[in-house]
């Protein structure tokens, strides 16, 4: 069978010449490492790092050469063929890993057994992948390399500690599946009842499978939109090259706000997947909207960004986008109106099946299917009326909504909390008005316009997607899929507003300062070294935890209840459209429980001093010495940096730097001055806190701190 696929050899040959090469390779990795880490010194990571390319080249050689032999293995471009390889053998070491963790956690006492069920499961994902991926004789397809480069780019950043994650993402799910609605009060504030059906996968995961895995899995799952754009592009550019193809999607997704949320859990990149996935539908669809093939891609296409809507309702506009980009191809009327309701239809039965049931339970509850949200219509007592869109965002007056994205490129933080950038903004915004007004003219004027039915597509959807975001959001990280089109835009439009031989090479110098921007200035939503353990909630020594009360009051710390004793209840205040009836729920539970009540306070950080002992610890894990020349780079790129540039080397053998120095904070004092704040407010519930009751404790998310104080509540 393997030689009819075009292999020289049998498989049974296969097999037994992939242990040898892998014994050898082993064994070149293993001298590798020993010359990196005892002739050159180097530290132990970059070490296995710097081993791992060698010994991966020589194994990729031989396998071609000899164990996957083929004749046509010239038809495939070498170095392209390597980084397949290169990738698969990342997946391999990651399978491995989640073998062995999955296992450990299992049977803790069998370490060796797991070790070997680890590296014979990753010996069988690296040959299928190796057999099937890699030398396969045909044109590189970078989609797997791709995916993985995601993956590692997660891994590389850490662990995931984005607000929403500490505040609700664990919490919900673990709430669904513990049956807790009638326990707890919304111990995640407002966000305790959105629907918990996209956080499901990440819960799962991160009870089951190392941090390192799980971020791995998240990026990859992102790298899939970078697959989707790239089928976009493909069909909007039919003559463009694959070089081309994959510069224009990968440029989408290492943009600024995309590159922010690689491989965390707050849900755009997540739900951009299934947005995205639908877009490549409808366009491969733009064809031939009569035919069998594009009416099931359609009905796809709709059940795809039903799903994502449901998932997260941010992603309403885009719906909408697809049917505009459909009404505007160059069809038949009947043609038209029925691929919009094929998308439709899809879209409605993907928006029930993810958040129908959710949107039940809360009108069975509550009576009012998205509660709290959108409050002021469906009046439920159990919170007060609830604005729809939240005023810090958005333009404020008419002319910043017709100048909106030149608003936000001025203050970054009218869109959002972080600040980011992403400065092909103001170009696409521009391009797309030129563009438009030329059209509108030549359409008055008679004049046929140039753009085939995947371009208008595309342009519509566009347009449509950034009036509903300006409309209803106008909030950056909600314009995901907007912003990942815009090399594509800008590489269309730029040749058609400017006309020049040298249009094309304007475009790609615009998209490639985009993207260098994006990288040197990148920010993300927050991230954690990784650690033994990801999460490690306070302990709390409590006496009766099925008698006890905790109540969060500032957020975010709902991520610790997962991992607190299940016989606790938990209550959110201040942090949610308060009803009387809702504080009166909340006393109901203390006095029903019966037990102590504990509130969990704010702790003060010293956010300076902790991000130096943090990396001190990662130099120190690394072994790196003060006169070394990674040491001595590190400084001048601090100096890069304005948050970091005051940090200064100590003194020492071992590379260890200090917080500038300046006035000494007295933590406690702060600590004290903030449980006086909240007693005040307390008060205000009819409840006493006894101040001289709290302490400081310590939890973790990954190796980063995550303080809090423990106050009792007197009733």
């Amino acid at each position: 069978m393997s030689q009819a696929q075009g292999f020289r050899r049998p498989f049974s040959s296969q097999v037994a010449w992939y242990l040898v090469v892998g014994t050898l390779g082993f064994l070149s990795d293993a001298l590798a490492y020993w010359v990196f880490a005892h002739v050159f010194g180097w530290p132990v990571t970059p070490a296995r790092l710097a081993a791992f390319a060698p010994a991966t080249l020589a194994t990729w050689a031989i396998n071609r050469r000899y164990t996957f032999a083929r004749d046509d293995n010239a038809a495939s471009s070498a170095l392209w063929q390597y980084m397949r390889y290169l990738a698969v053998q990342g997946g391999g070491i990651v399978v491995s890993f989640i073998t062995f963790q999955s296992l450990l956690v299992k049977y803790p006492s069998h370490d060796l057994l797991a070790l070997a069920a680890g590296s014979i499961v990753a010996l069988g994902f690296n040959f299928a992948g190796s057999r099937l991926l890699v030398f396969t004789g045909k044109a590189a397809d970078a989609s797997p390399l791709v995916v993985a480069a995601f993956g590692a780019l997660s891994m590389l950043l850490g662990q995931d500690t984005n607000w929403d994650l500490l505040n609700y993402h664990l919490y919900n799910v673990y709430a669904l599946l513990n049956d807790r609605l009638h326990i707890d009060l919304a111990p995640a504030g407002v966000q305790s009842y959105f629907n918990p059906l996209l956080d499901l996968p990440y819960y799962a995961m991160t009870v089951s499978l190392p941090a390192p895995a799980v971020a791995f899995i998240m990026g990859a799952l992102h790298g899939l939109c970078a697959v989707f754009l790239a089928a976009v592009v493909k069909r909007v550019l039919p003559e463009a090259s694959s070089r081309l193809v994959w510069a224009l999607a990968l440029a989408g997704c290492l943009g600024a706000t995309f590159f922010a949320g690689i491989g965390n859990t707050m849900g755009d990149n997540t739900t951009a997947v299934l947005v995205l996935g639908a877009m490549a539908l409808c366009v491969q669809a733009t064809g031939s909207l009569a035919s069998r093939r594009s009416r099931v891609a359609l009905g796809c296409a709709g059940l795809l960004v039903g799903l994502a809507t449901g998932l997260k309702l941010t992603n309403a506009p885009f719906a909408l986008a697809l049917a505009a980009g459909l009404a505007v191809c160059a069809a038949p009327l009947r043609d038209r109106a029925r691929a919009i309701a094929l998308l439709t239809a899809g879209g409605v039965v993907g928006l029930l099946l993810a958040t129908g049931w959710w949107w039940a339970r809360m009108w069975i509850e509550f009576g009012n299917p998205t509660f709290p949200q959108f409050n002021s219509f469906f009046g439920s007592p159990m919170a007060t009326a609830m604005k729809t869109i939240d005023p810090r965002w958005g333009p404020k007056t008419a002319l910043e909504a017709v100048f909106y994205p030149l608003v936000f490129m001025a203050d970054p933080y009218r869109a959002g909390e972080m600040g980011v950038r992403n400065w092909l903004w103001p170009v696409t915004y521009l391009l797309v008005a030129i563009w438009g007004l030329r059209a509108v003219i030549g359409r008055v004027r008679g004049q046929a316009g140039q753009l085939t039915a995947p371009m208008r597509f595309v342009l519509a959807f566009m347009a449509v997607s950034y009036l509903g975001w300006l409309s209803v959001f106008a909030i950056g990280r909600y314009a995901t899929v907007i912003e990942v089109l815009f090399p594509l835009v800008v590489w269309l439009l730029l040749p058609r507003v400017w006309p020049s031989r040298l249009a094309p090479k304007a475009a790609a110098a615009l998209i490639a300062i985009s993207v260098m921007a994006s990288l040197v200035l990148f920010k993300t939503w927050g991230h954690a070294s990784f650690a033994e353990r990801s999460y490690t909630p306070p302990e709390l020594a409590l006496a009766d935890a099925s008698r006890a009360t905790v109540v969060f009051i500032a957020q975010p710390v709902a991520w610790m209840a997962p991992f607190l004793p299940p016989e606790l209840a938990f209550v959110s205040l201040f942090n949610f459209p308060e009803s009387p009836a809702y504080v009166a729920r909340a006393k109901t539970i203390f006095s029903e429980r019966g037990g102590p009540v504990w509130a969990v306070l704010p702790a003060v950080t010293d956010t300076q001093a902790e991000t130096a002992r943090r990396f001190n610890e990662t130099l120190a894990r690394h072994s790196v010495a003060a006169d070394a020349l990674v040491c001595r780079s590190i400084k001048p790129l601090l100096q890069l940096s304005r948050r970091y540039r005051s940090y200064v080397l100590a003194d020492g053998p071992v590379c260890q730097f200090k917080a500038p120095a300046g006035p000494q904070r007295d933590i406690a004092a702060e600590e004290r001055q903030v449980v006086a704040q909240w007693a005040v407010a307390l008060r205000t519930h009819g409840l006493t806190l006894d101040e001289g009751s709290c302490r400081r404790l310590e939890g973790r998310i990954g190796d980063q701190s995550q303080p809090s104080q423990f106050c009792r509540i007197a009733r």
